[in-house]
């Protein structure tokens, strides 16, 4: 009992998040169909939390986190990169994370604990069960401008029922 071994959460107490991504990293993220949004967002996780046991990570720190995630500036392009798109001498753009952005981030991490609790028994809960998320906006509304519908009101003209469709949906408005 002393050495940890007949509790369930002895694994949280020796693994550290950043093995947690490193394994999640070479096991999970094959198995998906687009796996680069998980390469994107890991990395901070694993920079700025990685060293932290599975069982010292508390809702408390990832709400910390978070809104450290939204405070925190960043760029897109890189100077030093080969196929840099900025010219010599120009500055990257800064930016700020969007709520829908941080809220990504923790539902990659959130995921990585996920893995970590079913099917490797390393946790014995997700701390992000108690983590909310930010409240993302509406969306945007995109229209149809005058050129979209005349090329769709000469396209749908091939066929009758779409066209008369068309015309009563669409062009009316």
């Amino acid at each position: 009992m002393i050495e940890g071994r007949h509790f369930r959460s002895s694994e949280a107490r020796r693994r550290t998040l950043s093995e947690a991504i490193d394994r999640y990293t070479l096991e999970e993220i094959p198995k998906k169909k687009d796996g680069n949004m998980h390469r994107a967002y890991l990395p901070w996780w694993k920079e700025n939390l990685g060293n932290l046991k599975l069982a010292e990570i508390t809702p408390a720190t990832l709400s910390e986190y978070r809104q450290k995630l939204a405070l925190e500036p960043y760029s897109r392009a890189n100077p030093k990169a080969k196929r840099t798109s900025l010219k010599k001498g120009e500055e990257a753009r800064v930016f700020k994370r969007s709520p829908a952005t941080i809220n990504r981030y923790l539902s990659t991490l959130s995921h990585v604990f996920t893995v970590a609790r079913k099917d490797w028994q390393w946790t014995a809960y997700n701390p992000f069960e108690n983590v909310s998320r930010l409240r993302e906006g509406d969306g945007r509304i995109r229209y149809v401008t005058e050129e979209e519908r005349t090329r769709f009101f000469k396209e749908t003209a091939k066929d009758p029922i779409l066209h008369t469709l068309w015309v009563r949906l669409f062009w009316a408005t």
